[in-house]
């Protein structure tokens, strides 16, 4: 029986080292440069915001800084005047002068309708009123470069059959708390590397990670605008899948969007680790969440083999056990330096375990609870991640 459990140890490990090789080739790879295009359309980026985010201020700022060599109008959209996040902006937009070519506006979308996130409903708005030539959307917690709009348009431009372009989503920034670890394990490991994985030489995904995205109007019209993601929890994800559809590519470049965290307790942590579990049954392929599932299957199998050896006196399994949580906690650490993230705190360095440890629980937490608190708003979601309002409209 011990050398069974010192098989399964070591299969573990085995899949551990081979899955990081292959997500670090992944992460590794360099694509040329779009070139820049003979003339900058227009363009316009639309920003939901609900609340205040961690360096609010800042993130208005950054995008107010954006340098695009066309008229840039930006529509920060809110559910009222009452929310908290309005005195933010209005603050920048007073104390910031914009640049040449540069417009802002704040706009009010009210409450949303059945069936429809409040985020979407700020969409829907501001898509109503741009006047770009192209439009775009940035989520509210996102820090962008200087630059980073024109990467993506160039991007865009030089590839006729993209319907639309977005930036890998990056937790960069220092983390102070073992939540803050978490989700930049999350987002960068667990979700980061595969999804480049996937997108391959061709940078292209059948789906967008949308905390940046910027389409073609023809595209989105195609696909009878943003508005079509009504019921859906993820409408960046569902989206993508409808441009796949109309037989547009989701180009994805290498520029990071910056995603700023800080202080997030164990807590919040969990609620929004069950979030992203529930965002992954609105479709996503199973090439991009079977790595997931695998890598804390081998992490469970690893510590079943560690307590049961120690338990029953089985040393060589025991050790090869803790050889294959060492190198699953490395694998994360070290994907995460490769795509530029700071230095995670060692103390933390149990928080790749603990994630692997969580996620049968939270995913089991769907059985019996069918709500998910988003942005201050509670949805009730079905069982293939539809808003149930949605669903039950259509019945």
């Amino acid at each position: 029986m011990h050398i069974a459990f010192a098989a399964i140890a070591a299969a573990a490990l085995l899949w551990i080292a081979a899955e990081h090789l292959h997500l670090e080739r992944a992460v590794s790879r360099i694509h040329p440069i779009a070139p820049a295009p003979p003339r900058y359309p227009s363009l316009t980026v639309v920003r939901p915001i609900r609340g205040v985010d961690v360096g609010a201020a800042d993130n208005v700022r950054a995008l107010l800084a954006s340098e695009y060599p066309a008229p840039l109008e930006l529509l920060f959209v809110f559910d009222d005047e009452r929310d908290p996040g309005v005195v933010v902006v209005t603050d920048v937009l007073a104390e910031s002068p914009l640049a040449p070519g540069v417009t802002a506006r704040v706009l009010y979308s009210g409450a949303p309708p059945a069936g429809r996130t409040g985020k979407l409903h700020a969409m829907v708005l501001g898509a109503r009123e741009a006047r770009g030539e192209l439009i775009g959307f940035s989520d509210s917690d996102t820090r962008v470069d200087r630059d980073l709009l024109r990467v993506l348009v160039n991007e865009l431009l030089a590839n006729p059959d993209a319907g639309d372009v977005f930036a890998p989503a990056r937790a960069d920034g220092p983390a102070s708390t073992a939540g803050d670890v978490g989700y930049a394990l999350l987002l960068n490991v667990w979700y980061g590397a595969p999804a480049a994985a996937l997108a391959g030489e061709a940078r292209t995904l059948p789906f967008i990670m949308g905390q940046i995205m910027i389409f073609r109007r023809e595209a989105l019209a195609a696909i009878g605008g943003v508005e079509s993601a009504d019921g859906q929890l993820v409408d960046d994800m569902y989206l993508g899948q409808r441009m796949v559809a109309a037989g547009w590519r989701n180009v994805i470049v290498d520029r990071p969007l910056h995603i700023v965290t800080g202080g997030m307790g164990v807590r919040d942590f969990l609620r929004l680790m069950r979030r992203w579990v529930l965002f992954s049954r609105s479709g996503l392929p199973a090439r991009l969440t079977r790595p997931a599932y695998v890598h804390g299957g081998a992490i469970w199998l690893a510590i079943v083999v560690t307590a049961v050896g120690a338990w029953c006196g089985w040393w060589t399994a025991v050790a090869i056990g803790v050889a294959a949580l060492v190198a699953a906690c490395t694998s994360d650490r070290a994907l995460y330096a490769a795509l530029g993230g700071a230095p995670l705190p060692r103390r933390f360095v149990w928080m790749t375990i603990a994630i692997a440890l969580a996620g049968p629980f939270v995913a089991g937490s769907m059985w019996f609870n069918h709500h998910v608190d988003w942005r201050g708003q509670d949805y009730a979601i079905d069982d293939e991640g539809r808003l149930e309002a949605a669903s039950r409209s259509a019945r």
